[in-house]
């Protein structure tokens, strides 16, 4: 195991990103994102000022390869955006409707 890394600080967005609305930072974003046609079909729900991007994949992603696509799109936007950013996906509610049928709750 690598615990070497396990006290690093990570770092953080610089004034730019911070000072700007959620609305320009969405723009900036997808503004970069179009310039990669491999990162095509990621919608940006919504940003913070702490760095974190909230994205939905595109649909016709396989499972298999969204950690890699995702980890390159973080790598992408910090480099082109600033170094404090944190892409996540946007988690997706439990759509079984069998365990919605018997009341059980999936909390995350």
């Amino acid at each position: 195991m690598f615990h070497s890394f396990a006290d690093v600080e990570c770092s953080s967005p610089g004034l730019a990103w911070i000072g700007m609305s959620n609305e320009n930072r969405i723009g900036l974003v997808s503004e970069s994102i179009r310039k990669q046609d491999r990162f095509g079909g990621f919608e940006i729900i919504r940003t913070h000022e702490n760095g974190n991007i909230i994205v939905n994949f595109p649909p016709d992603l396989g499972a298999n390869k969204r950690g890699t696509l995702l980890l390159d799109l973080e790598e992408y936007l910090k480099n082109e955006i600033d170094g404090g950013v944190m892409v996540w996906c946007d988690p997706l509610g439990d759509k079984s409707t069998l365990r919605n049928l018997r009341g059980i709750q999936i909390r995350s």
